[in-house]
């Protein structure tokens, strides 16, 4: 582990005897402040605050939120920040409202995942325009307003995707 400007870097190392190694990298940082990252989405005709993590590589549903028949096999591995792995049960495409906007989901699916969690893939899929300063994002030349954590959620949930990379011999 490495510190840089306050904030940790973490990077797991091998992880099979054939030479595999799961490249894995995350940052987090504590702070008082409650900053506006949840975007309100409408999934299945409900309303749902979605977690945008722009320092996660694919998006992540809860299971209750995704109908089993709609779950397809998935190799991906999730894990938690300590290196944890967390269970997945494949992966999905689900429909989703911003506005008069539908928009198309594509994630992993968990059962220890507890908020939607829109990673890169959705945030450059839509074409996101994060305005940091003004609270809100732009998708489809709309603004529309983030809202800070939910109560009650107050800890720290940083989950990873992981690969294995094969390294032939030399």
């Amino acid at each position: 582990k490495r510190r840089f400007s306050g904030k940790q870097t973490e990077r797991v190392g091998p992880v099979g005897d054939r030479g595999e190694v799961a490249h894995v990298y995350g940052a987090s940082a504590s702070g008082k402040k409650d900053y506006c990252t949840y975007l309100k989405l409408w999934i299945k005709n409900r309303p749902q605050l979605c977690l945008l993590d722009s320092g996660c590589d694919m998006s992540i549903l809860p299971a209750s939120l995704v109908s089993e028949k709609d779950v397809v096999p998935a190799t991906q591995r999730l894990l938690a920040a300590n290196g944890t792995d967390i269970p997945v049960l494949g992966a999905t495409t689900l429909k989703a409202t911003l506005g008069q906007t539908e928009l198309t989901i594509e994630a992993l699916v968990s059962r220890h995942i507890y908020e939607p969690m829109l990673g890169m893939d959705w945030l450059r899929e839509n074409g996101v325009v994060w305005e940091f300063r003004q609270n809100c994002v732009r998708i489809g030349g709309k603004s529309y307003r983030l809202a800070p954590r939910p109560q009650g959620n107050a800890w720290v949930r940083r989950v990873f995707v992981a690969e294995s990379i094969v390294i032939p011999p030399l």
